[in-house]
């Protein structure tokens, strides 16, 4: 049995926004299915949020990660994540500060 927490709602949606966002890029069609050990091209059944903000975003010529990405779809989604993700981060603060995290 799952018990009621003043964190709950807002946990949900936080794995609520990161599932969507995963779902998305299970839904995209990769060029290469074929992944080798040690690339970091084509799909990864095992994505990261990492993983999927590397696909979405992509890299610079200096290999640094983009901040943003072209497809408004995956922008919208990791925008709800992020957030949601700070909704929860306000909600924890009281909580960090009294038990000296």
């Amino acid at each position: 049995m799952c018990r009621n927490t003043p964190y709950q709602t807002v946990a949900i949606a936080v794995f609520d926004a990161g599932r969507a966002l995963w779902q998305y890029y299970h839904q995209h069609k990769f060029a290469s299915i074929n992944i080798a050990l040690g690339e970091r091209a084509g799909y990864n059944v095992n994505a990261s949020l990492y993983d999927i903000r590397e696909y979405f975003q992509g890299r610079n010529d200096k290999g640094k990660m983009n901040n943003k990405s072209t497809d408004a779809a995956y922008m919208q989604l990791i925008t709800a994540l992020r957030e949601s993700l700070k909704v929860l981060a306000k909600k924890i603060e009281p909580k960090v500060h009294e038990y000296g995290f």
